[in-house]
């Protein structure tokens, strides 16, 4: 670059870091506000639902549980740090019914739409809760048959810097409990890296999976680190946190009561994403293929990507160096799409060629 090319990108840098610093102060303080409406008992009784559920003698109880997800073209990253304000995304939900006899999804709907604030660490909620929000509501609205007993997010709840991440946020906007299921660790009030290791021990002995409670500083439990039994797909745990209206242990019970066999993932926030890449999939830019419905939430009908291959991060084992790598979802779509086997061999591996 020209010297005068630095000098113009190191300007907008600073011009760009003075805005977030001002959009920091400002969302902190509202987060803080938001906080202290944050309700951490179980208000809809989502326990006896789930324990009425679970009874294979009570035919008729019913629980509905929904997953909301938000999903990408390629060429937008969900988290470009200082920028994207304008970015495309695609707001998926789907809501299920569980209980006697096999679940099955009763709703599905999506929002083409951009997002108007730039993706700041610890401030995802103000990026993406909005349209979120927007979603909910519709189905509150116009469908209330549907509206569902809770909601499980893809990101924190309390477990936060300030105890508001995007799934406190969202419950405490729509007034329904949420549930935050994160695929990364937020490390934050004390926690590290060490807390994203494996699971071994179990600190909730009703669950049938392995649980660690992820503590603050003060000893405060934010959430827990959670992995099913499967000593093949699920070396990698789920972090959950409880948003609002909804204590920890009820969080854990209903993830754990979501995930299939195999899988620490629970299945509405891996249909919502299923849902989310199809859409992608089929219309390439939602915005742009979606005339008229732009902004405008639409359900279709409840068998639209059925027959659609699903894919899910897997943990393997490197054929060559021997180590634990993961085999995303993303890759293994583009693989099946193109007719080739998987790859067995993890990615700096393969980027060596042989002599």
């Amino acid at each position: 670059y020209s010297f005068c090319t630095l000098l113009l990108l190191s300007q907008i840098k600073k011009m760009t870091d003075s805005e977030n610093s001002e959009l920091r102060k400002k969302w902190s303080a509202m987060q803080r506000v938001i906080a202290e409406k944050v309700i951490l008992k179980d208000c809809n009784k989502l326990k006896k639902l789930l324990k009425n559920a679970k009874d294979r003698k009570n035919t008729e109880s019913r629980i509905k549980i929904a997953g909301i997800d938000l999903s990408f073209p390629k060429e937008t990253p969900r988290r470009r740090p200082n920028g994207d304000e304008d970015a495309d995304t695609l707001v998926a939900v789907v809501v299920m019914e569980y209980g006697y006899g096999s679940p099955k999804v009763i709703l599905e709907s999506f929002l083409a739409t951009k997002l108007r604030n730039p993706y700041i660490p610890n401030f995802l909620a103000f990026r993406e809760a909005d349209p979120m929000e927007v979603i909910i509501k519709d189905l509150q609205k116009n469908h209330p048959k549907a509206v569902p007993d809770v909601i499980l997010v893809d990101g924190n709840g309390i477990l936060h810097a300030r105890k508001c991440g995007l799934a406190s946020h969202l419950g405490v906007s729509v007034g329904i409990p949420t549930i935050g299921v994160a695929k990364k660790l937020l490390c934050v009030k004390g926690l590290n890296d060490e807390d994203d290791k494996p699971v071994p021990e179990t600190d909730i002995p009703s669950l049938r999976g392995r649980s660690r409670f992820l503590k603050s500083e003060d000893g405060e439990v934010l959430g827990i680190a959670y992995r099913n039994n499967s000593p093949v797909k699920c070396r990698k745990a789920k972090f959950v946190s409880p948003g609002h209206m909804v204590d920890l242990h009820t969080s854990a019970s209903i993830v754990e009561y979501c995930c299939e066999r195999g899988l620490s993932e629970p299945s509405p926030i891996r249909y919502a994403d299923r849902y989310g890449r199809y859409l992608l999939n089929k219309f390439k830019s939602p915005r742009k293929s979606l005339d008229g419905v732009v902004d405008k939430p639409v359900q279709l009908p409840s068998d639209t990507f059925a027959n659609w291959s699903c894919f899910d991060d897997t943990d393997t084992v490197c054929i060559e160096c021997r180590g634990d790598w993961v085999l995303d979802a993303g890759e293994q779509e583009f693989y099946h799409a193109k007719g080739l086997r998987f790859p067995n061999k993890c990615k700096s591996c393969r980027g060596q060629r042989s002599p």
